[in-house]
């Protein structure tokens, strides 16, 4: 199996996947809490990403991986700031506002016209921090005695594992693209396996507030 045939699979399984949770994630809707619908419509969207970029010229490819690392960034921000009560919105705001006008100022002046890493780091650097801060104060606070029954526990372990796994790849691929004039199938190839291994274990997180939800329809319980 050619490099490509191995990286095209990968495609596949992590699109199957995303969709999977999404699915999962829009079970009841109307019951799950605010920030489990939130990570439903993420996942929908890149699904739809995915499927686009298929049918677009190459030189048109940046377009929806750039616009996806924004609505990424900004809807895993808002799922800190729900799970934290938005006792810290200010300041997720105001990261958000300085991810947002920092990227759009990478893409039109400096990566214009290639793989906008830049915005991947920043992206990654400030997500790892969010989630050692989340696991900080699940420490202090320690809601529950079985932590690993949190949804977000499981959220926060994947996002913490991937974005700490790529973080290398993306601080060095300009230099791979320009100085190494590197294909970079092996990276996508490892980046691609790593969100299989994120997307696994934030359906694990799903199956948990799943097996939380409350038993029968209402009217089930008013009859009761």
């Amino acid at each position: 199996m050619s490099l490509q045939e191995i990286y095209f699979n990968i495609i596949y399984l992590q699109t199957t996947l995303s969709a999977i949770v999404a699915l999962a994630c829009f079970y009841r809707y109307s019951w799950r809490q605010p920030y489990i619908r939130l990570m439903g419509l993420l996942f929908a969207y890149g699904v739809f990403n995915t499927a686009v970029s298929f049918f677009l010229p190459g030189k048109y490819l940046n377009i929806p991986g750039s616009l996806y690392d924004f609505v990424l960034f900004i809807a895993i921000t808002q799922v800190y700031n729900l799970t934290t009560e938005k006792r810290y919105w200010k300041a997720y705001g105001a990261i958000a506002l300085i991810f947002v006008v920092c990227g759009i100022v990478n893409l039109f002046f400096v990566q214009h016209s290639a793989i906008a890493s830049n915005n991947k780091l920043m992206s990654s650097l400030i997500i790892i921090s969010y989630s050692i801060f989340y696991f900080y104060r699940l420490i202090v606070e320690m809601p529950s005695a079985h932590v690993h029954r949190l949804p977000m526990f499981w959220f926060n372990s994947a996002f913490l594992l991937y974005h700490s796994g790529t973080i290398f790849l993306f601080a060095f691929t300009s230099y791979l693209i320009n100085v190494m004039k590197d294909d970079l199938w092996y990276y996508w190839i490892f980046h691609n396996a790593l969100c299989v291994i994120e997307y696994c274990i934030i359906l694990v997180g799903v199956f948990y507030d799943i097996r939380h939800l409350p038993a029968g329809s209402v009217v089930t319980r008013m009859k009761e």
